[in-house]
């Protein structure tokens, strides 16, 4: 596991009738691959994403780990703190992340903990629905429609001005559409190829033709 960076003030805590929440005026660090939480570990905290992109991990019917989805900036992240609730996922750093406290961000007051138990109940139902929908999309998905479903994801966990976005290694996808890394390999290389994808400032970047994309996935069985 990866080192974990954390710059923090000083640790102040809150009680309310439903949990506990830990209301820390800090900015957490983490490197790409570490992990943020695990699943079933008590939760505390609630983060806003700032900078960078954080993936929820579980396990699969057939024992084996797989990633069920992407989140990016803006996003809220550990949920479960606002609902008294241990994690349902394994939270890990796929790039350098920057988070914030959502608590920190409330007003204070009575009404602090009704608004934040109200954002999260909505995110919580949302984020289910989103993860639900794309494991139906792929199950019934070709390898190559499962690589583009995973693109426009990965589109929706980045800033919408940004020119190139994060791409998964090969075993990452592999461990997101249930494929093997071989075959996510040779979809990516044909994306290349057919310049639905371009090289970007760095291994790990990709420039996308959304254009493409979306015609693609209109067109793909």
């Amino acid at each position: 596991m990866s080192q974990q960076l954390v710059v923090s003030h000083s640790h102040r805590f809150t009680r309310s009738p439903l949990t506990a929440i830990q209301l820390v005026p800090k900015l957490a660090r983490f490197l790409a691959k570490s992990y943020i939480y695990q699943q079933g570990e008590p939760s505390s905290t609630a983060f806003v994403i700032r900078s960078g992109i954080a993936c929820l991990e579980s396990v699969n019917h057939r024992g084996e780990r797989c990633i069920v989805h992407f989140l990016g900036p803006g996003a809220l992240i550990g949920h479960e703190a606002c609902l008294g609730e241990p994690r349902y996922f394994d939270a890990r750093a796929c790039k350098d992340i920057v988070l914030e406290p959502f608590a920190s961000q409330a007003r204070s007051g009575a009404g602090r903990h009704a608004g934040i138990q109200s954002r999260s109940s909505m995110d919580v139902s949302h984020l289910l629905r989103d993860i639900t929908k794309f494991r139906v999309e792929l199950h019934r998905s070709s390898a190559r429609r499962r690589v583009l479903l995973l693109l426009d994801q990965l589109r929706k966990a980045h800033l919408s001005q940004a020119t190139s976005i994060w791409l998964p290694s090969r075993h990452e996808m592999a461990d997101t559409l249930d494929v093997n890394h071989v075959t996510a390999s040779r979809v990516v290389a044909h994306l290349f190829r057919e310049n639905v994808l371009i090289r970007g400032p760095r291994s790990d970047e990709v420039g996308v033709d959304w254009h493409q994309v979306h015609r693609l996935l209109q067109a793909e069985p």
